[in-house]
This record gives structure tokens, C-alpha cells and sequence, in this order.
């Protein structure tokens, strides 16, 4: 992916213009991630809106666009969701992002090390929290505007895009049919259909389609269907 360069060498308090190559960056050049000791684990490239959505290794996720300080960061098109945030990176080149998919985290895990779940043990009496809204995929509707994120306790969440002030609207939680109350794992992917009007969801343990308005088409889980024939 192109990161900005300097081609006269690296220098953090001016950075160059735009290539492909490797670029050194310091906690300031992305002040405006909510956590500042996390790593990037998954990156979408929507080319319609011009912008990246990132997922962190908190399971926060945000949405990211590389700016040139000559360039309008405020689109005439009210489809793309492009702001300029209150923290900007340094220089003429840098990355601008803000967060879409937030949340609190209790205070008693406030004061103790994050412990992700994936990540092994040797003191299996320890106190640690899985964050159940951790976002562990997401996809883009460009059409409709609107963000679907999977996360690590199986729920789907839909996000309208921020508004020109980086405003982030509220989400609207998806009902997922599961009679048999079946363990749906967490969400592995997400894909938008062409148009925009479907959403087709991969469980670790099942399969579902949604129409754009949340409502469920078919699912599937441990092999047992739901299908919705009236449509």
C-alpha cells in the first residue's frame, strides 16, 4: 500500500510528498486513534469512497484517508464520508481517521493489561475481559452509506456514515434469527453485494444473508436453515 515518503530522507517534522516505500512514523502522526498501543490487523480499501476502514488490534475500527495539506478534505459529495478530524498528522502528507466503532471499556480493565483472548495463558486463574464487541470484520455499502461490522460475539452491527462535522451516528444492532440458540462464534466476514442491497455474513459457525434494512433472508447454523419465504 502507498505510505508518504520524503525523497530528500527521513524527517518526522516534514514529511514528503506522496510514493511507495516505507514510511517511519511516531505516536503523533496518528493522534487520533483512541488507544495509542495497538496494531493495525485488517485494512479495507473502498476505492468508491476513497478512504480505508482499519480494524486495531482493541477491536476498535476507523476510518482513514491519506491527505495532502494542499488538498480540500471536505468533499461536495455528501455520499463520502470525508472530514478533516481535530487531530491531524504532521506535515503536508499524513494520515486523517476517525473512529466509527467505539466502546467502553469497564474500568477494572482500565487499570490491568488487555489480554487478547486469542493470546495464550500460563495463569489460567487470571481475571481477564473479552471485550464482546470487539469488531473483527467489516464492509463498506457506498451506496446506502452505511458501514456493516461483525464482531467477536457474533454480533452485526450497521453504521450510517459520519456526518461533514465527524459526527458518528448511533449504530442499529441486527436481530440474527437462532431459535435453537445455537453458538454462532465470531463474525469472519462480511460482503456487501453489488448493488448494496444484501449483506452475506460467515460465522464461525454458520452462514446468514441480510437485506440492507437489518432484516434476516436466510441463516444457517450447525446445519439447521431459516429461510424467510416471503421474499
Amino acid at each position: 500500500m502507498p505510505w508518504p515518503t520524503d525523497e530528500e530522507g527521513l524527517d518526522a517534522e516534514n514529511p514528503a510528498q506522496m510514493g511507495y516505500d516505507t514510511w517511519i512514523v511516531n505516536e503523533d502522526d496518528f493522534g487520533w486513534l483512541v488507544e495509542e498501543d495497538v496494531a493495525v490487523v485488517d485494512i479495507v480499501y473502498s476505492r468508491p469512497i476513497g478512504s480505508e476502514t482499519w480494524i486495531t488490534s482493541d477491536g476498535r475500527v476507523y476510518l482513514v484517508q491519506l491527505h495532502e495539506s494542499g488538498a480540500d478534505v471536505h468533499s461536495e459529495d455528501h455520499d463520502k464520508p470525508i472530514s478533516r478530524t481535530e487531530h491531524e498528522s504532521i506535515g503536508s502528507v499524513g494520515w486523517h481517521g476517525s473512529c466509527i466503532h467505539n466502546f467502553e471499556t469497564p474500568k477494572w480493565v482500565q487499570k490491568q493489561r488487555y489480554v487478547d483472548p486469542n493470546e495464550p495463558t500460563d495463569d489460567q486463574d487470571r481475571r481477564t475481559w473479552e471485550e464482546p464487541r470487539r469488531a473483527t470484520a467489516v464492509a463498506v455499502n457506498h451506496r446506502f452509506s452505511v458501514f456493516a461490522i461483525g464482531t467477536t460475539s457474533g454480533q452485526i452491527e450497521f453504521r450510517p456514515f459520519p456526518s461533514q462535522g465527524n459526527v458518528v451516528p448511533k449504530s442499529q444492532k441486527i436481530s440474527i434469527p437462532n431459535a435453537y440458540n445455537r453458538p454462532t462464534g465470531e463474525v469472519r466476514s462480511l460482503d456487501w453485494s453489488s448493488d448494496g442491497y444484501v449483506l452475506a455474513v460467515g460465522w464461525t459457525n454458520g452462514w446468514g444473508v441480510f437485506s440492507v434494512g437489518g432484516r434476516c433472508l436466510a441463516s444457517s447454523f450447525n446445519m439447521e436453515h431459516n429461510v424467510d419465504m416471503s421474499k
